[in-house]
């Protein structure tokens, strides 16, 4: 999960939604991940992921979301923090875990 500072809505237009997404599907740290969801809210991102390689999704998210941050800044002539810290991860522990996570969405 990735939040905006402030719980900003960085992703309210389409354009911005669809960048992100660019940004996350093209990045080339994918080979030892499976992303199985995703939902773009607003103000944040969820993805539901499998992976071999937890440093492999750390870089990635590093990579993308200061990425879309120097862009968003200078489409609205901002500086400073547009993300709210790191990325969250949680695993997901069981078959029902995983279900809940597919369906909240």
């Amino acid at each position: 999960m990735t939040r905006g500072l402030n719980k900003e809505f960085i992703f309210k237009s389409d354009k911005n939604k669809r960048l992100y997404l660019k940004y996350l599907l093209n990045h080339t740290n994918w080979d030892k991940t499976t992303i199985l969801g995703y939902v773009v809210m607003e103000n944040h991102f969820h993805m539901l992921v499998y992976t071999k390689s937890i440093t492999a999704i750390s870089k990635t998210m590093s990579s993308v979301n200061t990425r879309f941050a120097k862009y968003y800044n200078k489409s609205i002539d901002r500086t400073g923090y547009v993300f709210t810290g790191r990325f969250k991860a949680q695993p997901i522990v069981d078959r029902n875990h995983l279900f809940n996570c597919l369906t909240f969405w």
